[in-house]
């Protein structure tokens, strides 16, 4: 496409964006491309020229993992590769000062950072429909309030990896629409209230009884794992991300269900998470 063409193309481009930064990579001495999460929970992948900071004047970066950013676009993409755009400016809208003071608080940022830039997809920032999408928003909601929740809970000395990341993943499979059944056996279809033993079958999307899958060798840790996920999901399906108040998990293969469940509905191989080795 011609250069005026895409000038007269632009005027329906949304010239400024915001976003959560998922990624960034060294471009040439000083420059930074950094993949957005914008706040319709699609990406775009934006040139910052003098985004490392330094130069004579010895200037700061605020282009940090997590950072929430402003950005002024300029009216083409750049020439370096049709799918980045250049920014003419930028700003900093929020930081988090503390996570980076905690070093698995910082693995589990970056854990987030990368699943969601898996789940996500390219925006389309020439649409006319971009400001009425609505069907991905949930992306967006979910990281910005784990990464403000994380972050109250270094500050505040509460921080639990664990119940961090399972309430990280529990908000995903509510807005991703994969959430579990929780009311019913998906065997038996018996109401599920104070049953001991529960399994959650990957490929049933829910939770089903030991007595419904009518084995014996279900093991005691596994059925605790079980039950202790289903009781952290009605909480965390229910109750806003600052009401939660769960303090601890009892099982150390909770939060490994919940992750497989989670691989298992988008096909998703748990090995492709360069990150997760850090968390798990």
């Amino acid at each position: 496409m011609a250069e005026s063409n895409i000038y007269c193309y632009f005027y329906n481009v949304k010239r400024e964006i915001e976003g959560l930064i998922l990624s960034k990579t060294k471009f040439q001495d000083r420059h930074l491309i950094c993949k957005i999460l914008l706040r319709s929970g699609k990406t775009v992948s934006v040139i910052f020229y003098g985004g490392q900071g330094g130069g004579t004047k010895k200037k700061s970066s605020i282009l940090e993992l997590g950072h929430m950013i402003q950005i002024q676009l300029k009216y083409k993409k750049s020439s370096n590769d049709d799918n980045v755009f250049n920014s003419s400016e930028w700003k900093l809208i929020w930081s988090h000062e503390k996570i980076r003071e905690d070093h698995k608080a910082f693995y589990l940022m970056c854990f987030y950072l990368e699943v969601i830039n898996k789940l996500s997809i390219e925006e389309d920032i020439y649409s006319e429909h971009i400001d009425f999408d609505t069907e991905t928003k949930g992306l967006f909601r979910v990281l910005s309030n784990s990464l403000v929740h994380l972050n109250a809970s270094v500050k505040s000395s509460t921080f639990d990896k664990d119940c961090e990341l399972l309430i990280f993943i529990g908000k995903l499979l509510v807005e991703l629409g994969v959430f579990p059944m929780r009311s019913n056996c998906v065997l038996t279809d018996k109401i599920l209230h104070d049953e001991r033993s529960l399994v959650l079958l990957n490929d049933k999307g829910g939770f089903a009884t030991a007595m419904g899958l009518n084995i014996d060798e279900y093991s005691h840790a596994e059925s605790n794992s079980g039950r202790e996920l289903w009781e952290k999901l009605g909480e965390i399906s229910t109750k806003k991300y600052d009401e939660i108040d769960f303090k601890n998990i009892n099982n150390p293969s909770t939060v490994k269900l919940a992750w497989q469940y989670l691989c298992f509905q988008f096909q998703l191989e748990t090995s492709q998470f360069k990150t997760s080795s850090m968390v798990m």
